[in-house]
């Protein structure tokens, strides 16, 4: 059905893949694992599998139900991501969910006991087949992981299992956006302790997610878990994406449905938040919370109008927002990007008080994707080789 909705996301898979470069350079010898949850951080997990399926070594997802979808995927039999093997970064919690990660190519992460208990009581279930896992370990982020105290008796519980075999330990960083933050350093310190003590095993090692492997030297290891700088964005307060020498990979913009002339003294929108000092040409475009944009944002936040930069006048309401336009060249049916290529979304997520990862995961369905720079494998592992050395 024809959507008549004029907001509209555009992916640009030519830059996810080049971000995608970025990583892989900067990671020297060590595999990325690029991270497609969340929907691919509201990008497309498919497409952005399908685009990206020769230009990494893994995918990292959420829950299991992200692995069958990507398995299952029927839209190009030709493209199917069968092959890639996939990690779910938040493990598993039922027994069905260890035969289904066996079944389809995919390893579990292992944090605590009650996934030790069920592995135990499920391992011989799986017949011929191997599942492989990660070890979680706590390093200092308190979320997830085995603690250091028990890793080694939680590991000997693992091992005696046939069916298993343990790929390798991650860690998560709590604060790599941070540059310099103390607890870097200390969660670093533990993950390398346990490296050396273990480095006889034949066990991987990943703790490098954006950040750390943009900011921090000696961090790759054997695996890196891009994710947030994929899609263009920087994790860091203090530098752009521009900066890191990436693309936007999502464009999220709209039209403009009406220009109207606001007297002096007149307000713009609920609660009269915005009143005019002076006459003023506003436009009125289609968009709003409805369709993902933040509501709450600062005064003077910016958008693009014809490519021209202007600011959002008011509150943000459900359907629409009110730009100033009056001096841009406007009309009715001008472009507006809301952020994308011209517009950081980082400017945008700072404006909202919140981070780039809300916003772009926070597009509603009634948002039309377009994909553009979709290309065949070959293409795409030439492409990549241009992106790493050109």
């Amino acid at each position: 059905m024809t959507q008549h909705r004029r907001a509209t996301v555009e992916i640009d898979l030519a830059a996810l893949r080049h971000n995608a470069s970025v990583a892989k350079r900067i990671s020297g010898s060590a595999q990325v694992m690029s991270a497609i949850k969340a929907n691919a951080y509201g990008h497309g997990m498919v497409q952005a599998a399908l685009a990206l399926k020769d230009s990494v070594d893994e995918f990292a997802v959420a829950s299991i139900d992200d692995v069958l979808e990507i398995r299952q995927d029927q839209s190009n039999s030709q493209s199917q991501c069968n092959d890639i093997p996939i990690t779910v970064l938040s493990g598993f919690y039922r027994s069905d969910e260890i035969i289904l990660a066996a079944n389809n190519n995919a390893s579990l992460v292992v944090y605590d006991d009650h996934q030790i208990d069920l592995l135990i009581k499920n391992a011989e279930t799986l017949g011929d087949k191997k599942l492989s896992i990660w070890v979680k370990i706590d390093t200092g982020m308190s979320r997830l992981g085995l603690s250091l105290e028990r890793f080694e008796s939680c590991i000997e519980k693992i091992e005696v299992l046939s069916h298993i075999t343990i790929r390798g330990i991650v860690s998560h960083f709590a604060n790599a956006d941070e540059i310099g933050d103390t607890l870097n350093q200390q969660q670093l310190q533990k993950f390398q302790q346990l490296h050396a003590k273990f480095q006889y095993k034949t066990w991987h090692w990943s703790i490098a997610n954006s950040a750390a492997l943009l900011s921090m030297s000696d961090i790759a290891y054997d695996w890196v878990r891009p994710g947030i700088m994929l899609y263009g964005s920087s994790p860091f307060a203090d530098k752009t994406a521009e900066e890191l020498e990436l693309k936007p990979v999502m464009t999220f913009s709209t039209e403009v449905i009406s220009i109207r002339q606001v007297k002096k003294g007149r307000s713009v929108g609920y609660g009269s938040t915005w009143v005019a000092e002076k006459d003023t040409t506003v436009a009125v475009i289609a968009c709003g919370y409805g369709d993902g944009y933040p509501r709450v944002i600062a005064p003077n936040t910016p958008v693009l109008v014809n490519g021209q930069r202007t600011i959002i006048l008011g509150r943000v309401s459900m359907d629409l927002i009110v730009v100033d336009v009056s001096h841009v060249n406007a009309d009715i049916g001008s472009s507006v990007v809301l952020w994308g290529k011209g517009l950081s979304v980082d400017e945008i997520a700072m404006s909202a008080g919140t981070i780039a990862y809300e916003l772009l995961c926070s597009i509603t369905g009634r948002v039309e994707r377009y994909y553009i720079n979709e290309i065949n494998s070959a293409d795409a592992a030439n492409e990549l080789g241009k992106d790493t050395h050109g």
